[in-house]
């Protein structure tokens, strides 16, 4: 409803009224009195919406006949009338049947927590109706049966946990058959098909799954560590509620952060992996058949309904009991190739050599993974330590841990963990060098330490078969920085 500038009226009463009318070709006669439909008030866009909620025998009329809709406002002298054809009146026009209040249904991430409070709001297509409400995934997680006396309702749901990942609510709606002879009997005389004696609709619900996760702490002993060392981990693991997780199985892994620079490892989120949208399992088709028959009013002794259970029963006669096949014996999927055991040896004695105060050997180690352990088991407090060897790599490590609690909780965490040398002296002298080229050496110096460090520097240089010794230096290097020579 506008106004005379063209705005719109809001809170204004608007009465319809209903009367049977003919075709003339050009207009429309009445031909029996106005009957009150339903009322209204107008919103802030100046519409007004009600429902008439007329019985199918009041709206029987003659097959070209048609129904002139008028609407009054309450003060005003003007009135609108439409024209809607008889048959119009049986036709249910498509339109979203179950929609769960507050979920947006174009957003595939768009879920519900468990144990909150939902409605589920449904527009019947016809009414009276019974309606069977179930949740089913891989079977029939829980069912309800409601009378639908209106065309709109709304159905609190009880979400339980173990719904997660996700659920799909089916609606089957069956018409009463003392209601369904008057609509036949409208439907047939308008030359229609004979209505069927039901309705189904389903809609795909996600639910969180935080109750399976599991919450993992990764904490290395020291965020630096040296080449060759041995570094303490601590790993923690406690449910969504932070009860400690006393006996999970966890593996961690070691492996250098430039690797995953290059590609994500998206594996290890194992718990995003096994609460993927499931697939619904579950089949009727013995009760669609006898729901989604016709109606035929009377007695039909020849009918019987179809289920696949007897049809299972006879195929199993025809073709025996069923064979397990028998499925060839997978290899186990390979560990990660250890260390050769030449390269452990010169390990083992480069590091006695650097206990007993020898040069430091060549370092020769330099694969991007450290460690790959696996069945770690947490105690009594739901931690545990591993001890992580590192190599003679100087990167950054990321250590992973992918934690599981029985059958149906997962988790992983991470953390960071840097390999380095308190000081590092790299050369700018060249490898290769032409007849009478002049060379300076340069030599930079670089504390990789949180602390300053006063150093004593020292050269050895030979030339011509001659030796120099240049007098030791006293240098200063700030914490964390480099300096040049």
């Amino acid at each position: 409803m506008l106004d005379a500038a063209n705005q719109p009226v809001a809170g204004k009463l608007i009465r319809f009224s209903a009367a049977r009318a003919r075709s003339s070709g050009r207009s429309f006669a009445s031909t029996g009195d106005d009957m009150a439909a339903c009322e209204a008030r107008t919103n802030a866009r100046g519409e007004a919406r009600c429902e008439w909620r007329a019985s199918a025998a009041a709206l029987i009329a003659g097959q070209h006949e048609f129904w002139l809709v008028t609407a009054r406002a309450e003060g005003e002298p003007h009135i609108a009338t439409t024209a809607i054809p008889s048959w119009q009146m049986f036709w249910t026009p498509s339109r979203t049947v179950l929609e769960v209040e507050g979920l947006n249904a174009q957003d595939p991430l768009a879920s519900l927590q468990p144990a909150a409070p939902a409605m589920l709001r449904v527009r019947a297509p016809f009414v009276p109706a019974t309606l069977l409400l179930t949740m089913e995934r891989e079977g029939v997680l829980a069912h309800s049966v409601h009378a639908v006396s209106a065309a709109e309702m709304r159905i609190a749901l009880d979400l339980k946990p173990h719904y997660a990942p996700n659920i799909n609510i089916a609606a089957a709606f069956v018409r009463p058959l003392a209601a369904a002879v008057p609509a036949q009997d409208a439907a047939m005389r308008f030359g229609g098909d004979s209505l069927q004696a039901s309705a189904q609709h389903q809609i795909g619900v996600r639910v969180k799954p935080e109750a399976y996760a599991l919450t993992v702490q990764v904490k290395p002993q020291r965020d630096e560590a040296r080449p060759r060392e041995r570094v303490s981990v601590n790993v923690a693991v406690r449910d969504n509620a932070g009860a400690r997780q006393a006996g999970a199985r966890v593996t961690v892994i070691a492996v250098d952060d430039a690797l995953l620079a290059l590609k994500p490892n998206t594996t290890w989120n194992l718990f995003a992996a096994m609460m993927r949208e499931r697939h619904g399992a579950l089949r009727h088709e013995a009760l669609d058949r006898l729901l989604r028959r016709e109606l035929a009013l009377g007695a039909r002794h020849d009918f019987r309904p179809q289920d696949e259970r007897l049809e299972r029963q006879d195929v199993a006669k025809v073709q025996g009991p069923p064979q397990t096949p028998v499925r060839p014996a997978s290899a186990p999927a390979p560990a990660p190739a250890a260390k050769p055991a030449a390269m452990a040896s010169r390990m083992m004695a480069a590091e006695a050599a650097g206990a007993a105060g020898a040069a430091p050997a060549v370092r020769t180690d330099f694969s991007s993974l450290a460690l790959w352990q696996t069945d770690v088991v947490t105690g009594s407090d739901g931690t545990v330590d591993v001890q992580v060897p590192m190599n003679d790599s100087l990167t950054r490590w990321r250590i992973v841990a992918i934690a599981t609690q029985g059958a149906d909780k997962f988790g992983t965490g991470d953390a960071t963990l840097r390999t380095v040398q308190p000081l590092q002296v790299i050369s700018g002298l060249p490898l290769g060098v032409r007849s009478g080229d002049a060379l300076v050496q340069q030599v930079t110096l670089r504390n990789t330490t949180a602390a300053a460090l006063t150093l004593e520097f020292s050269a050895n240089a030979t030339l011509h078969g001659l030796e120099g010794t240049p007098a030791p230096r006293q240098l200063d290097a700030a914490a964390r920085a480099a300096r040049g020579l």
